[in-house]
């Protein structure tokens, strides 16, 4: 929910954000793109420290960060104090996320690790479900400060749960291992599948960016939504992660991940299109159809993506190799915000206006363009021998 809370909810808000500050729209991409890279540095240092010291204690120290962050954001009186603690947030986020999908492969014995990706998927799905509601629904009665309030609020009840809830790292897990210096290891990318997976979802992390940063701001500028309005919009794409991703988890481990796994990028690709077309004739019900579409792929697709990567990852390397596909992931949506604010950017130097439907076109066909890219990677690159699990190492 913390995650969701720093991207849809904030999401929703960014129109609110910019008149306060008084901000040009392509510069209130620093509010993500700021969180984005102080946890995107930290993350494969973080995720080497919890295959040390255990992953439980590095999600405590996450939490903690994140909850000073989140406050001094609440409270930041103008836009660069209100910067550094979005920093601040990210640095606890690159903590608190570096060991995630290692600590779902650490739980998932060999034959449903398709299922538990599902299950992680699902909940993140719940997350992203309510995260627009919240922000929307604070940000039009009250002020998006309170997002960050109760990011706060919620980071501080996780900081309290954590320890009685999550079991410490095994032993065996830690790194007892000879280190030769490298500030990356090698042995993660050793696995076909890893390598293969991690690809793929830098490129979809790229894409679904481009969907979110323009969505709100084209929602509320051609359709004159409120901020609730757009949360709701929002959610068209989020229930169906709900309904959907503990079945694609189960479809996986039944039938294995390339098939789904192509399946959720061609329609993607189809989704991201649509939306495009949305764009250019201003069709409410045309963009929460494009977002049905993308949800329905990214639901297929991701739970699919992260079971390639982490099959075959030894235990003893999957903090790392956690951190490392976290990393990636961040810096496909770092790419994401940089390309829609140089489309904006250049939008505006053209035109002498906003030229928002115009940039929204543009956008999400750069979008369909790199879904389209990580479907031939699929293609080329999951064959059977990438998706079977090895025995648990």
């Amino acid at each position: 929910m913390i995650g969701a809370l720093n991207e849809y909810a904030l999401a929703v808000a960014l129109p609110s954000i910019r008149d306060e500050f008084g901000l040009a729209v392509p510069d209130v991409r620093w509010v993500m793109l700021c969180f984005l890279i102080a946890d995107a540095v930290l993350l494969i240092a973080a995720g080497r420290y919890g295959d040390a010291v255990g992953r439980r204690r590095v999600m405590v120290i996450g939490f903690g960060i994140v909850a000073v962050g989140s406050i001094g954001a609440a409270i930041a009186p103008t836009f660069a104090p209100f910067l550094v603690a979005r920093v601040i947030e990210g640095i606890g986020a690159g903590f608190l996320f570096s060991g995630l999908l290692g600590i779902v492969r650490d739980a998932a014995p060999a034959d449903k690790i398709g299922r538990a990706f599902g299950l992680w998927a699902f909940v993140g799905g719940v997350a992203v479900f309510l995260s627009p509601l919240v922000g929307g629904l604070l940000t039009h009665s009250a002020s998006w400060r309170w997002i960050l309030v109760f990011n706060a609020l919620l980071a501080v009840v996780a900081l309290v749960l954590t320890p009685k809830f999550m079991p410490a790292t095994p032993q065996s897990d830690r790194s007892e291992r000879v280190r030769t210096g490298r500030l990356i290891a090698r042995e993660p990318f050793e696995s076909e599948g890893f390598v293969t997976g991690t690809s793929i979802i830098v490129l979809l992390y790229a894409a679904m960016t481009l969907i979110w940063f323009m969505l709100t701001f084209f929602l509320q500028a051609t359709f004159n939504l409120s901020s609730l309005q757009v949360g709701l919009v929002f959610c068209s794409y989020a229930l169906w992660w709900l309904v959907l991703t503990p079945f694609t988890g189960r479809l996986i481990d039944r039938v294995g991940a390339r098939t789904p796994l192509l399946v959720g990028l061609a329609l993607g690709v189809l989704g991201m299109l649509l939306l495009a077309l949305s764009a250019s004739s201003e069709r409410l019900g045309m963009v929460v159809g494009a977002l049905t579409l993308c949800a329905f792929g990214m639901a297929f697709a991701i739970p699919a993506t992260n079971a390639i990567a982490f099959a075959n990852v030894a235990a003893q390397w999957r903090g790392e190799a956690s951190g490392i596909n976290m990393t990636l992931r961040l810096v496909g949506s770092i790419v994401g915000l940089a390309l829609t604010g140089r489309v904006i950017a250049s939008n505006v130097g053209s035109s002498g206006g906003f030229g928002l439907a115009h940039s929204a076109v543009t956008v999400w066909v750069l979008g369909a363009v790199l879904v389209a890219v990580a479907f031939v990677v699929a293609v080329i690159r999951t064959k059977s021998h990438v998706v079977e699990v090895t025995a648990e190492q």
